[in-house]
């Protein structure tokens, strides 16, 4: 890429953030490092396995869902066709 410069050389050019102070704070802040939870407030293996179990429970339950609704608007489509040809 000799002579182009890339999308992600510059976010923001830096007079506008000279121009903006607050965005500057609010940059710096989201720089910081988030400092780590308690180990008392910390998710066990336990329970995010079983959170991760009950996501792929309700990814199945809704593809079920999905299916059964593309099923039936099919369904509906084709009467709808069957009676536009009865007409």
């Amino acid at each position: 890429m000799s002579g182009r410069h890339s999308v992600w050389t510059r976010v923001v050019e830096p007079p506008r953030l000279d121009r903006q102070p607050d965005l500057h704070v609010e940059i710096a802040r989201h720089r910081q490092p988030k400092p780590a939870l308690p180990l008392a407030e910390r998710a066990t293996s336990d329970s995010q396995h079983q959170r991760i179990e009950d996501l792929h429970d309700e990814i199945r339950r809704l593809n079920t869902e999905i299916t059964s609704l593309r099923q039936r608007l099919a369904e509906l489509y084709g009467q709808q066709r069957a009676d536009e040809l009865t007409k």
